[in-house]
């Protein structure tokens, strides 16, 4: 209540305390009296209970005592350890049966798990296949790789070469720019010296540069034909190399994405194949438990079986011992019969005794002594019945300990039984289970091995696709090559049938006066010859230039020839020593498997001399009931002998010999744990021969795989070497053909050499025969005197070609060359500048550039002005005479034949050198 006690009255306080404490106390007195009401419930219950189980137990007693004589019970006390023997032969059968079904089950397991075990050394063979295969591909990637790059460099260089020509065409178109504002300054100084000279003869000069305009344009036309044509040719084949290399390059990535997958596959397969590895090994786990488990299941059993060797022992000696003891019973039964016949005189003893007590009942004081005599008797006879009583009920109380002892032991062993019949059912679900697993996994196994190999399969279709894509590339360019050669040679022959032309022309100009028109296209021929043999020079750079491939080739395949002899000798090494080992291997296992079989031999005796102990403690079982029947039977008889006043000696007798068949039971029993531990023994000592042989066959399995392996390493090895020796044969073949090639072409080019001497030494002779006409040349025509320069200017000009066509054949003849062309040469223009200042205006020297310019114009495709020319040339005065330009005709006519010559045997000469040389000449 608190703080509030205070607006209480006085004594309110104190009221209300004594009305809670006669609350509580009533409360506490009410739980008190149901608390001692419920324990004395519970108290009565069990007095109850108690008393009843008294009644129960006095009942069972006093009829005990009052069947106990009774034959029938006797009967049922001898026959009920019969059916309990044949009830626990049911048990044992029955165990037998449940161990032989638990050996088939763990048979059926070992096989699974060595199905799982191979099917899992399958899958791993498998794997490492795949990552070969996988490595095979990687490498056929690398190698269609470097074919692009290869492919890729060829590319650039051609562009690299088409901005080469491209740059060489604009400097060249510079260069015609530049010509033409000279020639515009040449045509500004001629317009005032030429003025009247070209007046009487323009229309002949008009006629014959017209000619000249059409063949120069008909040439140039030609010339820009043909360079357009090989243009184009050029770019088709750059635009079809890219092509290709886009479709190379689009099946190298198509590879690369195959080869990503294929790699994800195998992560993914070796994933799998390690949870399956994992899963096996818990399998294993698993099977060990349940092994170890049977182990101890026989282990039991064998305990068991020695317990029955022993009774069967035991049996064998009672069986001996019952002999004996039938006599023994024989003889007992006759003492017995005797004792019978004893007993009917003494109860007829006591009978008369009786009568006579009756009879000298009177007699008290004669008869004490005799009547304490008979009670005494009458005593001892109580006190003995009431010890064989006791004795009774003893033996009745530990028979029904034992029988107490025998329920519970069997309510174990059928709990026992049931634990283990679900932990096998159990089992037997998990094995099955595992199986249904393994199975959904190698199903899922095998599909995805399936698509890998349908995988590879396409992978290699397309690396066969990349492979034939490739070597029609190569057949192209091959082609390509060969059509180039076809045209080159079509070249030659066209340059050589010009060249015939030319020199029945020039054999004909012998006997006329040769025009211009002829000396210009002999002049566009020598020029065609001069780019045939650059053509050639370039084909024979090129020829170098494979050359030193192929030997670079040559020296990588000696090299992985010299690798593959290593590996090779390496592997040789490998496979001997493997062989060694297997050999010692094959022997140690011939060894176990004979020692397999002898324990096979030693086991199967063994379990003939188990079965036999089976069969002997069964019987000793047998024996050991009837012999405990018989004790028994023994035991009551002595039980009635003790009730029938029988002699001590002889009841000490028999338990004598009960005592002594106990200690032979006992001794049988220890024979038989000794027989079951020597029975166990040899089956530990064959399990761990099985496991040795298991272990063993294993070994050779694995080395039988590795030998395989090796065997099929070994082969693929030799293929590799047979191909390789085929590639370095066929590389040796070629470089041979290469070597012939190259000594032909020395040769040539010593014979060429030599001919350049000869052409250089008949051009020195052409020169100094110039240079001795132009001294005799007549100083006043100076249309005679223009003449001898424009063809001086010509010959320069084939002079200076031809000896840059020769010089590029060798770098030492050129240097001579170039000395002496530019010593001839400048010898020359020196010789004709001073002619020319001290006799030729400067139009003629003006004229000879002019013609040297347009001359050079017109071979790069430009277009010279020769119209603004010709009206300059019409705009100038009248020519002095005609006669002076008949005279210098006629004088020309004499110098032109010499030179015409000259320019024959030139070309004669360069032909010959170049079909010495085996060129391929071309435009």
């Amino acid at each position: 209540m608190g703080l509030s006690r205070v607006f209480f009255r006085a004594g309110t306080v104190a009221k209300l305390e004594g009305q809670r404490d006669e609350h509580t106390r009533q409360n506490i007195t009410l739980f008190q009296a149901t608390c001692r009401g419920f324990l004395s419930r519970q108290a009565f219950k069990k007095r109850k209970i108690q008393d009843l189980a008294i009644r129960c137990v006095q009942k069972n007693i006093k009829k005990n005592r009052g069947v106990k004589d009774w034959p029938w019970w006797k009967l049922f006390t001898t026959v009920r350890p019969l059916v309990e023997v044949q009830l626990t032969e049911e048990q044992i059968r029955g165990k037998d049966e449940e161990i032989m079904h638990l050996k088939l089950k763990l048979e059926k397991v070992e096989k699974e798990r060595n199905e799982l075990r191979l099917t899992s050394d399958r899958l791993e063979s498998r794997n490492t296949e795949l990552t070969a295969e996988l490595s095979d591909e990687r490498n056929s990637a690398e190698s269609t790789s470097q074919l692009l790059e290869t492919e890729t460099s060829e590319r650039l260089r051609l562009e690299k070469d088409m901005k080469d020509m491209q740059g060489k065409f604009d400097a060249v178109k510079k260069q015609m720019e530049s010509m033409e504002m000279e020639i515009m300054e040449a045509r500004l100084l001629q317009a005032s010296e030429l003025n009247g000279e070209v007046d009487n003869d323009g229309g002949e000069w008009r006629l014959k540069y017209e000619r000249v305009i059409r063949d120069t344009e008909f040439t140039k036309k030609k010339f820009q034909q043909e360079m357009d044509d090989k243009l184009e040719t050029e770019q088709q084949n750059k635009r079809h190399l890219e092509r290709k290399l886009g479709d190379l390059q689009a099946d190298h990535e198509e590879s690369q994405r195959s080869v990503q997958q294929l790699k994800k596959k195998c992560q993914r397969l070796a994933a799998e194949l390690q949870d399956t590895k994992l899963h096996l090994e818990n399998q294993e786990g698993r099977n060990h438990e349940l092994e170890r488990k049977q182990r101890k299941f026989d282990v039991e059993k064998n305990q068991f079986q020695e317990e029955l060797q022993k009774e069967r022992n035991q049996r064998e000696k009672l069986g001996r011992e019952r002999d004996v003891l039938t006599g023994e019973v024989f003889t007992i039964r006759q003492q017995l019969q005797e004792k019978d016949t004893e007993l009917c005189t003494v109860s007829l003893k006591v009978e008369q005794l009786e009568s006579e007590l009756q009879d000298l009942s009177s007699q008290e004081s004669k008869d004490e002594a005799s009547l304490a005599k008979v009670k005494k008797q009458l005593r001892d006879l109580e006190a003995k019945v009431k010890d064989q009583e006791e004795e009774l009920d003893e033996q009745a109380g530990t028979i029904q300990m034992l029988e107490q002892a025998k329920l519970r032991l069997e309510m174990e062993m059928e709990r026992l039984k049931q634990t283990h019949s679900k932990e096998l059912d159990s089992k037997d679900e998990e094995v099955e289970e595992i199986r249904l697993s393994c199975c959904k996994k190698l199903k899922q196994m095998e599909v995805q091995l399936e698509e890998e190999y349908e995988d590879k399969q396409r992978v290699l279709r397309e690396k066969r696709d990349l492979e034939s894509k490739l070597m029609m590339a190569q057949e192209q360019v091959g082609q390509r090559d060969v059509e180039t050669e076809k045209c080159l040679r079509k070249d030659l022959k066209r340059t050589k049938v010009l060249l015939a032309d030319a020199q029945m022309m020039l054999d004909h100009l012998k006997s006329n006066v040769p025009s211009k028109r002829e000396i210009i296209a002999l002049k566009n021929k020598l020029e065609e010859s001069e780019f045939a043999c650059a053509a050639a020079v370039k084909a024979r750079k090129s020829m170098e230039l494979e050359i030193e491939d192929l030997h670079i080739q040559m020296d990588d395949i000696t090299k992985a020839k010299m690798a593959l002899e290593e590996q090779i000798s390496r592997l040789q090494r490998e496979k001997n020593d493997l062989q060694s080992r297997f050999e010692e291997d094959q022997e140690d296992m011939n060894e176990l498997m004979k020692k397999h079989k002898a324990a096979v031999a030693q086991s199967t005796r063994d379990l003939v001399q188990i079965s036999d102990l089976q069969t002997q403690v069964e019987e000793a079982m047998k024996e050991k009931q009837e012999i405990q029947d018989k004790l028994h039977s023994l035991q009551s008889q002595l039980e009635f002998q003790e009730q029938s006043m029988v002699e001590k000696s002889l009841v000490s007798r028999q338990e004598a010999k009960i005592r002594e068949l106990e200690t032979k039971l006992e001794y049988e029993r220890t024979q038989s744990k000794r027989l079951e531990s020597l029975v166990t023994r040899l089956k530990e000592n064959l399990e761990k021969m099985t496991e040795e042989r298991d272990q063993r066959i294993a070994s050779e399995n694995r080395e039988k795989d590795q030998n395989k392996r090796m065997q099929r390493q070994t082969r693929d090895i030799k293929e590799e070497m047979t191909e390789l020796s085929k590639k370095e044969a066929e590389a040796s073949r070629k470089k041979h053909e290469l070597e012939m090639d190259i000594e032909s072409l020395e040769a040539a080019n010593q014979s060429l050499q030599a001919d350049l001497k000869l052409a250089f030494k008949r051009i020195g002779d052409l020169q100094a025969a110039m240079e001795d006409e132009m001294e005799t040349d007549d100083d006043d025509d100076l249309i005679n005197s223009g003449d001898e320069s424009d063809m001086d200017s010509e010959v320069e000009d084939r002079v200076d070609g031809v000896k840059s066509l020769l010089s590029k054949s060798k770098g030492s003849t050129k240097t001579l060359s170039d000395e002496g062309t530019q010593k001839t040469t400048r010898s020359g223009k020196e010789e004709v500048k001073k002619d020319s200042d001290e006799s030729r205006p400067v139009s003629v020297i003006s004229s000879l550039s002019y013609r040297k310019r347009s001359h050079q114009k017109d071979w790069n495709g430009g277009a010279g002005d020769e119209s603004s020319l010709f009206s300059a040339l019409r705009e100038q005065p009248d020519m002095p005479d005609r006669l002076s330009l008949r005279k210098a005709k006629v004088k020309s006519t004499d110098r032109s034949e010499n030179i015409t010559i000259g320019l024959i045997q030139l070309c004669g000469s360069v032909t010959s050198m170049c079909r010495k040389g085996g060129f391929t000449i071309g435009a």
